[in-house]
């Protein structure tokens, strides 16, 4: 019987030289968090940042001369930062004070690697990363970091919506 794609064996089966290969769990499990926080983050700006912004500040921001575009994108990317920065930090103090043992950290961060869907949808959000990143840099006027990062923020949000959309075509033995 195959694996699914989100079937995985327990790393405390391996073999020394299978477990060498997963050195860096907690680190790896510190990314994941950090990236599903970015997403979140991006998806939290879009859907109620943006609208929020629109309805209580469109009349400001035209009269400041800040186009909305602008406006948006730094709205997107600070969302996403905090959020990202928030998850990570809520992450650190599980870990820190919740009894959670190395044993499990390994057991989770072996599951993340191991998984086809996580690695796709990774996958995914990184494309989106880059082409949100670069769709910014070239229409957002002025320039400035922060529209890079709510363009990036786009990126990923639009990156994990493709995934979804694909996925059932993807692993079509788990449906």
């Amino acid at each position: 019987m195959a694996e699914s794609a989100g079937d995985v064996s327990s790393p405390a089966s391996l073999g020394m030289d299978e477990r060498a290969a997963l050195e860096g769990n907690t680190q790896r499990l510190y990314v994941h968090v950090l990236r599903r926080g970015f997403e979140l983050g991006a998806f939290g700006g879009i859907v109620i940042g943006v609208p929020l912004l629109i309805r209580k500040r469109q009349a400001n921001l035209a009269a400041q001369g800040v186009p909305i575009l602008t406006a948006a994108l730094q709205r997107i990317g600070s969302s996403a930062l905090w959020t990202s920065a928030a998850t990570g930090v809520g992450t650190a103090a599980m870990i820190q004070f919740k009894p959670v043992d190395q044993e499990g950290i390994d057991d989770r961060g072996y599951r993340l690697f191991y998984n086809e869907r996580q690695n796709r949808t990774d996958r995914f959000s990184q494309v989106g990363v880059l082409v949100g990143g670069a769709v910014a840099a070239a229409l957002a006027r002025p320039w400035a970091p922060g529209l890079l990062v709510g363009g990036a923020a786009i990126g990923a949000a639009a990156g994990v919506l493709a995934h979804v959309a694909t996925a059932s075509a993807a692993f079509p033995e788990e449906e």
